[in-house]
């Protein structure tokens, strides 16, 4: 889950994930720097990606990463699932940051 979370917020940070198609991935990481973002080892972190691409869900293509959508499918974004103000713990916690910004001011 931590090497899908750090794929879907470098994706995001560039462009909107595409849940039905191929994302690059942003930037070119290794499996060692994969590795050491998420504290796991190489070793693991090679395999999953092999696993991941034996299901079709990566590819390479040339030096980049291609993610596909689906990989995503499971993750929760608890902020971009966020109700409006009041109606969930994280509005109650926007509702809160707010109040305590505007009476520093």
């Amino acid at each position: 889950m931590r090497l899908i979370s750090l794929f879907q917020a470098l994706i995001k940070a560039y462009y909107p994930i595409k849940p039905d198609g191929w994302n690059p991935l942003p930037v070119q990481l290794n499996t060692v720097m994969l590795s050491k973002i998420i504290s796991s080892s190489r070793t693991s972190v090679s395999l999953q990606l092999s696993e991941w691409a034996n299901r079709g869900l990566v590819k390479k293509d040339g030096k980049f990463l291609l993610i596909h959508g689906a990989l995503f499918s499971d993750v929760f974004d608890w902020w971009e699932n966020r109700k409006t103000e009041g109606d969930n713990l994280g509005g109650r916690i926007v509702s809160c940051l707010n109040k305590q910004i505007s009476n520093k001011k």
